[in-house]
């Protein structure tokens, strides 16, 4: 399944999967064609991510793997001694690592 920030959602992407809010109701069906509204509107209930057809994953296609890798390692460290690692804490971390990446494929210091 591909998925992608809502942030980097765009119109005429096509939606791979029945979009739930946090309540788990579905908004929007699969094969639903993206539109601003519809955007504004995953923003505004609080969606995440999507799954998008034929995009990557969290749409890192553009960031070359080994910094994904490193990102990913990196913020592993930062938890190492967190012993609780539920639904929560992962998905914290896969979003820390995902950030990490794209600020050092731009050039940015995580530090910024």
């Amino acid at each position: 399944m591909a998925k992608i920030f809502v942030e980097n959602v765009t119109a005429e992407m096509i939606l791979e999967q029945p979009v739930k809010d946090q309540h788990g109701l579905v908004i929007f069906q699969k094969g639903t064609v993206v539109t601003d509204t519809i955007i504004k509107t995953l923003k505004t209930r609080g969606v995440i991510e999507i799954s998008i057809e034929g995009e990557g994953v969290l749409g890192s296609s553009s960031i070359d793997p080994l910094i994904i890798e490193f990102a990913t390692a990196e913020t592993q460290e930062l938890f190492r001694n967190n012993t609780q690692r539920g639904p929560f804490v992962t998905e914290l971390i896969r979003h820390i690592a995902h950030r990490l990446a794209l600020r050092s494929s731009e050039g940015r210091s995580h530090e910024n």
